[in-house]
């Protein structure tokens, strides 16, 4: 299955040229053009990255609030965020202050957004692999140390008895 990305801007070009750019890299990518289609997108079906513009200018919403709440929430809190504005008064500190995971400034070097996008997926999939991994290990340990235990008491009840019945058998 094809990693799921939703862009969210007013800048209806915009989000036209990174669908058409990430789409040719089959990503499967859905648009949004204010923050209420962001959240109903968001809703219905979750994206594995969000690239969210910074401000919705007609709106009067601002990236960073939505960044805020997908990050505070445990349902979402996984979408990985890349903040996008063409503003170059807004700083990179507060975007990743927000929780954005990453932070470009429009108009967009695609090949280095496609890159990065794709370096961010491979990464947030390797660390759930890891943690798989190591879920499955715990419980194999956890496994070996029960199965341990049961098979010594046995043991432990064979060697007692054995030295019962030496014990017995020398008296005799």
């Amino acid at each position: 299955m094809n990693p799921r990305i939703l862009v969210a801007d007013d800048n209806k070009a915009f989000t036209s040229q990174v669908k058409e750019n990430l789409e040719a890299y089959s990503f499967d990518v859905q648009t949004a053009h204010s923050p209420d289609e962001c959240y109903l997108h968001i809703a219905k079906r979750p994206p594995d990255l969000l690239i969210l513009d910074i401000r919705f200018t007609p709106h009067g919403t601002e990236g960073f609030d939505i960044c805020r709440t997908i990050k505070s929430s445990p349902k979402t809190q996984a979408i990985l965020v890349v903040l996008a504005t063409i503003y170059p008064d807004i700083d990179c500190e507060s975007g990743l202050a927000a929780g954005a995971d990453a932070f470009f400034r429009t108009p967009v070097d695609f090949a280095a957004l496609r890159a990065h996008v794709r370096t961010m997926l491979q990464a947030r999939n390797s660390a759930y692999e890891v943690a798989r991994l190591k879920a499955e290990m715990e419980l194999s340990l956890g496994f070996a140390h029960d199965l341990n235990n049961a098979l010594t008491v046995p043991f432990f009840v064979v060697d007692s008895l054995s030295s019962v019945k030496m014990l017995k058998i020398r008296k005799y």
